[in-house]
């Protein structure tokens, strides 16, 4: 039987993939990690940014970001780039990347990355809430199924919770299936 328990974080949903955050601030690429996020329709995402990074400025700028997902491999640049701030430290060369149209930079060595394009952003408590909308999908050939769909076993998906780093255990079953 369960019973009620208390988190420190209540609105907790396991688990969650790591999210790597690619901005232009000025002339320079910038990098941030962003672990609350969510998934608001088809081509809708949410993002929650502490309002005084460096990543929160640039995207309500520019208006066009990048979201690069990490494999289980990429943990600790991943890790590095969420525990430095663009603020205080220069993390534009920490990634190979390349400009989409000539404005976003997408990490070159990750293999999967959408271009976004911010519609909404509003702040509540220290936080910004960014709604965007996902303009362009960009993967590594070999990831996309026969089905147009993503390989989740490819993708190797770097997945985040307070006590550590994980990665996907395997398949259970087909979605939708009676």
């Amino acid at each position: 039987m369960k019973k009620a328990i208390d988190l420190k974080r209540k609105a907790y949903l396991y688990p969650a993939p790591a999210l790597v955050i690619g901005t232009m601030a000025g002339e320079k690429v910038n990098w941030s990690t962003v672990a609350y996020h969510g998934i608001l329709d088809s081509q809708t995402i949410l993002l929650t940014i502490e309002s005084s990074h460096l990543t929160t400025k640039a995207i309500r700028e520019v208006g066009r970001f990048s979201v690069n997902i990490p494999s289980s491999k990429d943990a600790k640049c991943t890790d590095y780039v969420g525990t430095r701030s663009g603020n205080t430290c220069d993390k534009s060369e920490y990634f190979p990347c390349t400009l989409f149209d000539s404005a976003v930079p997408v990490i070159d060595t990750f293999a999967l990355s959408y271009i976004c394009r911010m519609e909404e952003c509003y702040e509540k408590n220290g936080k910004t809430y960014v709604i965007a909308t996902v303009t362009n999908v960009l993967a590594e050939e070999g990831l996309v199924r026969e089905d147009g769909l993503i390989d989740l076993l490819k993708l190797d998906p770097l997945l985040f919770d307070w006590t550590g780093y994980y990665k996907v255990g395997g398949y259970v079953g087909r979605p939708f299936s009676k």
